[in-house]
């Protein structure tokens, strides 16, 4: 007989081998699960501090009345200071610290037939081509045949050394809210005529029929030095820095400012927060995976706690989620967790 079949059969591991296995994969499962489900709370957090922005400024301190230490998220109200005021070319000696051109262009556009077109008491709708009308548009290149000047372009330009309530600006801010001026007529270099804020760049002001088309009209928002106005950014000594990319202007106090922020909230943080989630659901499951392994060896009874396991994470993930958002659950904590990274 060959060697093999005297050779003895292997040891069956013993009992401490297996539960030492055992640990070692509960340990790893706790832990990856609960760096998973960390990494889904990282991602709520991103979501609010880099583009829905509104949470933030919301629950910023208010430097008129509380210090800060550099680098936190703040707040500041107060007069809007300018050393190099803003340059339109068609709006001269504006001495304004931010002005926006507004260009519209006559144009033809569809306009969606109503019910009344079709005739009562048809079952289907007639084939009628849609009427086309005449309609002040937002300027686009598309919308002039030929090459608009420079000078007649949207425009925006912001001053020089921007600063509120002492605070420097370092970076050109996004503006929110200023005031729609109406020049004096003479004011807008090149206009032909003002017609409430509205200033026409071409003889006629109406826009009704095909010889209007490719007529425009300009309108100028600004904020003035002196103006009161509130801005958010990342506090440090006595500058005003972006916070991850944000450095917010707006007219008037703090109130005002959150308003105008909240009306735009943007729907990509929901699909971010549906990413967190997500990953806070497998972070979950990952988390119940050894019990679930054990309760697997019961073919009926695995199966059906399997089902409950995935449809009860699922709800929690998704409660954790909504609570984070709208009732603030252990946003302090995990802000304070991620503060090295998020900053």
């Amino acid at each position: 007989m060959s060697s093999d079949q005297n050779s003895p059969p292997p040891a069956a591991p013993d009992i401490f081998e297996r539960l030492g296995g055992t640990l070692i994969k509960l340990v790893a499962s706790l832990v990856l699960g609960s760096a998973i489900s960390l990494a889904g709370f990282f991602v709520l957090i991103w979501a609010d501090q880099h583009i829905d922005i509104a949470d933030m400024i919301t629950a910023a301190p208010h430097l008129n009345d509380t210090p800060v230490s550099d680098g936190a998220a703040a707040t500041v109200t107060g007069r809007l200071e300018v050393k190099k005021p803003a340059n339109d070319p068609l709006l001269p000696n504006a001495k304004a610290a931010f002005v926006v051109r507004r260009v519209q262009v006559c144009t033809v556009v569809e306009v969606a037939p109503s019910d009344d077109v079709w005739q009562q008491g048809t079952t289907e709708k007639q084939d009628v081509e849609p009427p086309l009308v005449a309609k002040w548009v937002d300027y686009r290149p598309e919308l002039i045949n030929e090459k608009s000047p420079d000078d007649l372009r949207p425009l925006r330009s912001v001053g020089a050394g921007l600063s509120v309530a002492g605070r420097e600006l370092t970076a050109v801010p996004e503006v929110l809210g200023g005031h729609v001026v109406a020049p004096a007529p003479g004011t807008v270099i090149g206009a032909k005529s003002i017609d409430e804020q509205w200033v026409y760049m071409d003889t006629t002001t109406t826009c009704i029929d095909q010889d209007s088309i490719g007529t425009r009209r300009m309108s100028f928002e600004v904020l003035r030095a002196g103006d009161l106005v509130t801005a958010f950014g990342k506090s440090w000594q006595d500058e005003l820095r972006p916070w991850h990319g944000q450095l917010i202007l707006g007219l008037g106090g703090r109130d005002g400012l959150s308003e105008r922020i909240g009306n735009r909230r943007e729907r990509r943080a929901w699909w971010v927060r549906g990413v967190g989630a997500t990953i806070l659901w497998i972070g979950l499951m990952v988390l119940l995976e050894p019990a679930l392994t054990v309760l697997g060896v019961v073919p009926i009874l695995g199966g059906l706690m399997r089902g409950a396991a995935t449809l009860l994470t699922m709800l929690t993930a998704l409660a954790l989620t909504l609570g984070f958002v709208f009732l603030g659950w252990g946003r302090p904590i995990l802000n304070e967790l991620f503060w090295g990274i998020l900053r």
